[in-house]
């Protein structure tokens, strides 16, 4: 683990108790290195039926990684599609 990250996630999480709770946050206000511990996407409602399709999940930029394996893990671990990801530029 990086020196630090435990206090950079401290940081975080105290900035985030003095947003007002009707702010929207983006993940690129997140530290690359934090990013992994935060959620970026959440399954809601009826999800649709995908087991066994497959799915390509394009990315626009790739910083951490951290929304396409968070895409990865709803779809494929949780709804049984088959699943390939791609992204076209990178920060890193």
């Amino acid at each position: 683990m990086r020196p630090g990250l435990k206090r950079d996630f401290t940081s975080q999480l105290h900035a985030w108790e003095q947003m007002d709770p009707a702010s929207i946050y983006q993940a690129k206000d997140i530290d690359v290195n934090l990013r992994q511990f935060f959620g970026a996407f959440a399954l809601t409602g009826d999800p649709p039926e995908v087991r066994g399709t497959r799915i390509l999940v394009v990315d626009d930029l790739f910083a951490s990684g951290s929304s396409l394996l968070a895409v990865r893990e709803i779809l494929q671990n949780r709804l049984g599609a088959e699943v390939a990801c791609v992204c076209f530029l990178s920060g890193v």
